[in-house]
């Protein structure tokens, strides 16, 4: 239903505005190129809004991946929000894109995930259309030449076949041939994912467009939607059920180590009204949602200092933005020095379980504001 809504609402957005720019073209290339990325994020954005405005009773938690390629003038121009990629077979196969999952986040932060790990945060997406961030996709250009090969395509079918087979299967054939082709091989490896793909061959390009850079060293950009009093609104309805919260109880991350110290405060603070969850260190921490239905988001994080060592104190960052930046709490040892970060209050060991749900209780009261 998401994807259905997305896709249509981008398509007949982008068509109304092919109209437009027919009747009244822009002035230079340039100028031209321009208006086509804001016409593809604007469509990006008005999809997030259709997909949140739908959020209603069985669809409350449906949000969508989605990638887009223009090509106008010689230039493709590559939109994208999720983990749905785009890729370019020019003498080899690239990914233009990057995932927009915790598993490509902690990897770019040089954290090595377990492999017990790698499926769950391949899962979780940090960005998509109908939650945070879905207002604000990923943008690309990229210079084309006579040959060139895009293909688009869900983790379905990347997933299921390799890159050698996804490059051969799009040398032979016609797109759409590719596109079956693709598909088809990717259930008979096993696959049980959705399999969609869509290829688009170049065939001429315009003299002045023709490609003078390697597409690796195209630079993705952020974009906002154009409408700021309309981002705002999506945004402040972005998370579903959001408008429910206050009559649940405060959610309390703890990212305690040892596993009695972290059992015997989460009992503590259950018994004093608090929804709680735990986790030994923050790779798994990251895999508590900021969003999970009939549960409210998470109002405080309580870290234990030892669990701040390299390299995985890189991604305490990560954690603390993916749950839009609550208060943090920090559970100091001596031995180890206080370490900077962005703490809210800092308790010192030896502390007692009840001094320390205290203070969880004092930064964030039971009843929500």
């Amino acid at each position: 239903m998401a994807s259905l809504l997305a896709t249509r609402t981008l398509a007949e957005f982008v068509a109304r505005k092919r109209k437009e720019l027919d009747r009244s073209p822009p002035s230079s290339d340039a100028e031209r190129l321009d208006l086509w990325k804001d016409i593809l994020v604007e469509g990006f954005c008005r999809a997030h809004e259709a997909i949140v405005a739908g959020q209603v009773g069985p669809l409350a938690m449906m949000g969508s991946t989605l990638a887009a390629v223009l090509v106008p003038d010689g230039v493709a121009i590559i939109c994208h929000v999720g983990d749905s990629r785009v890729y370019l077979l020019r003498d080899e196969l690239r990914q233009l894109t990057r995932d927009h999952t915790l598993y490509a986040e902690v990897i770019a932060r040089g954290v090595e995930v377990p492999a017990d790990l790698r499926s769950s945060l391949r899962n979780e997406l940090t960005r998509a259309l109908g939650i945070e961030g879905g207002d604000a996709p990923e943008t690309l250009r990229v210079p084309v030449r006579p040959g060139d090969v895009f293909l688009i395509c869900s983790d379905g079918v990347y997933e299921s076949l390799p890159l050698e087979e996804i490059a051969r299967t799009l040398q032979g054939g016609n797109p759409r041939q590719a596109c079956e082709s693709l598909v088809r091989k990717g259930y008979e490896q096993g696959g049980s994912d959705n399999m969609t793909a869509v290829v688009i061959q170049v065939r001429e390009v315009a003299p002045l467009g023709l490609a003078t850079k390697d597409p690796a060293e195209t630079m993705p950009t952020l974009k906002a939607c154009a409408d700021s009093e309309r981002q705002g609104r999506v945004q402040a309805n972005s998370h579903p059920g959001s408008g429910r919260t206050q009559s649940r109880p405060p959610r309390i991350l703890l990212v305690i180590s040892d596993h009695w110290t972290r059992a015997l405060l989460r009992a503590e603070l259950i018994e004093r009204g608090y929804d709680v969850v735990g986790a030994p260190d923050l790779l798994t921490a990251l895999l508590s949602r900021p969003v999970e239905r009939d549960r409210g988001p998470v109002r405080a994080i309580l870290i234990d200092q030892e669990t701040l060592v390299e390299p995985a104190v890189r991604l305490l960052d990560l954690l603390v933005s993916r749950h839009r930046d609550p208060p943090v709490l920090l559970l100091a040892s001596a031995l180890l020095g206080e370490l900077p970060g962005p703490w809210k209050r800092v308790l010192h060991k030896p502390a007692a379980i009840g001094e320390i749900a205290s203070a969880v209780e004092e930064t964030v009261p039971r009843v929500s504001a």
